[in-house]
């Protein structure tokens, strides 16, 4: 492996213990679980998963090609088209591994059309809305990255470094007309949801890491930075029309104090350390996974009863150790080992 550097340019030690954006809440949620899909575990995601277009990568896809730095305002459809493009052609490929012939049924392609006609009428709509109707307008924002990987440490307490690392992937990053920089997060939903009114943004715990990256970085390059917080860039799946009467695009900004930032990072410092903990009690258990397992902490869910009755993937793996049956034979038919590690990942990515 090539010597790998952080996004401050400094060089990330072979030791790092590296935690992504998105397993922070996984962890929090439930360690047990955490240790079987995280990197920082066993590294494993479900065996079986339902075969169909990814609808939200599809259309990130999309917004990467128009948001791209350099590209006059005037010719953000055609590239987003070209992202389009070139992001089903991708979904298709996906597809034909975990299908195979199976695709190519009536059934599966009358799926697949309308899927892309629903993400093509999206996209032609799209650049009305954000030039004129958004808050704020494209026309006053200045993109400054699309899809970039951020890999920062992360400080104690105390505020010294650790061995620990975070790393999060941003849709986009933007300036407005007054010099604020704002991360920006492109959010598929359901037909039937609200894209004016949602709910949760505030407390989204993921967008927050995404912000501490950026502070980081930012305060490294820019004494003179000002980084406000979030802008959400809703899309429902509905094609719009005459007869759609509820907003199809939605734009909220969020904003995150430094204060805020700080309390996240003691937040996810306490997690790294239970983290550490959880791996050690599984090295003390080599001789038996299932009894390692039964000894890490898992979290029912209180509003179900105080049951797992929430779709946890690992359900069936966490009942056996609990049990204290072998659950070697469940881990290998319901989970498959992840193609790459975390460093793997990251060099590709930190390269791009």
């Amino acid at each position: 492996m090539t010597v790998m550097r952080d996004s401050l340019g400094r060089k990330v030690p072979k030791s790092a213990f590296v935690i992504r954006a998105t397993e922070l809440q996984m962890f929090l949620n439930c360690p047990r679980q955490w240790y079987i899909l995280s990197h920082n575990g066993l590294n494993m995601e479900p065996a079986m998963t339902a075969p169909k277009l990814r609808f939200g990568t599809i259309w990130h896809k999309a917004m990467e090609h128009y948001y791209a730095p350099g590209i006059r305002d005037q010719d953000r459809l055609e590239a987003g088209l070209e992202g389009l493009k070139a992001g089903m052609d991708e979904g298709k490929e996906k597809l034909q591994l975990e299908l195979g012939d199976g695709m190519y049924t009536h059934e599966f392609q009358e799926l697949l059309r309308k899927d892309e006609d629903l993400l093509r009428a999206l996209l032609d709509g799209y650049p009305q809305w954000a030039n004129n109707e958004a808050h704020p307008r494209d026309l006053l924002l200045e993109p400054v990255s699309t899809e970039q990987r951020f890999l920062v440490p992360i400080l104690t307490p105390r505020r010294s470094k650790s061995r620990a690392y975070l790393a999060v992937r941003m849709d986009a990053v933007v300036k407005d007309n007054l010099g604020h920089y704002w991360v920006v997060e492109h959010k598929t939903r359901g037909a039937s949801s609200k894209v004016d009114d949602p709910q949760g943004l505030v407390l989204d715990m993921q967008m927050g890491l995404q912000l501490l990256a950026l502070n980081r970085v930012l305060s490294k390059s820019n004494s003179d930075y000002n980084l406000r917080g979030v802008i959400y860039n809703l899309v429902r799946r509905q094609k719009p029309g005459p007869r759609v009467r509820s907003p199809i695009y939605g734009r909220h900004q969020v904003t995150r104090t430094p204060s805020e930032l700080a309390l996240l990072e003691d937040t996810l410092y306490r997690a790294y350390r239970e983290m550490l903990e959880v791996r050690r009690t599984m090295n003390r258990h080599t001789h038996s996974f299932s009894h390692g397992l039964s000894q890490v902490r898992y979290n029912p869910q209180v509003w179900s009863g105080g049951y797992c009755t929430w779709g946890c993937p690992a359900l069936n793996v966490c009942e056996a150790a609990v049990r204290g049956d072998d659950v070697d034979y469940l881990l290998s038919t319901e989970f498959r080992t992840r193609d790459k590690d975390i460093w793997q990942m990251l060099e590709e990515e930190m390269n791009d």
